[in-house]
């Protein structure tokens, strides 16, 4: 008798949804209000900020592979030093003191490799450490880059050959 009255009686309370309205796989794709309710429903809403939940999703694409923390986690593949950016959400290789002499490459699944032009046998030996969409999102940009930088060249050398002529 004990049982049934303790079955229907959980029938009987209002189960209260914390989750989202939608479907998500990330924190960052919840919106606004989505987030907000759920904290609210979940008695959080004083304990943990939005802010501070959607500063714990923003991470340097293949960061799980990252070694160390704080601002010192890197990704060794090959022999190959990735420093893992999580403010800009990015991984980069080589020396970024000139913007001109880094290529970014967006990646699948956010964020950016970001890799200075010196560093691109470096690159080729870790590849296999990335995805293949991004294998060839990455492929794509060195071509893509290639071309531009042979354009470049070949205007530069024009430009050369013009002012001796005069």
């Amino acid at each position: 008798m004990e049982i049934q009255n303790i079955s229907s009686t959980y029938k009987q309370r209002e189960r209260i949804s914390v989750g989202p309205s939608k479907n998500v796989t990330s924190m960052t794709e919840l919106s606004v209000g989505d987030l907000d309710a759920m904290l609210e429903k979940a008695g959080e809403a004083d304990v943990v900020g939005r802010t501070q939940i959607q500063e714990q999703e923003k991470r340097a694409p293949y960061s799980f592979l990252a070694k160390g923390d704080g601002d010192s986690r890197y990704i060794e593949h090959k022999g190959v030093i990735f420093i893992c950016d999580d403010k800009n959400q990015a991984i980069t290789l080589g020396d970024m003191s000139d913007s001109n002499a880094v290529l970014t490459i967006p990646l699948e699944k956010g964020g950016c490799l970001k890799v200075n032009r010196d560093n691109l046998g470096d690159l080729a030996s870790a590849i296999d450490m990335f995805s293949p969409a991004d294998v060839g999102r990455i492929m794509r940009a060195i071509a893509a880059d290639n071309r531009a930088q042979g354009m470049k060249r070949e205007l530069e050398e024009e430009e050369g050959s013009v002012v001796n002529l005069a």
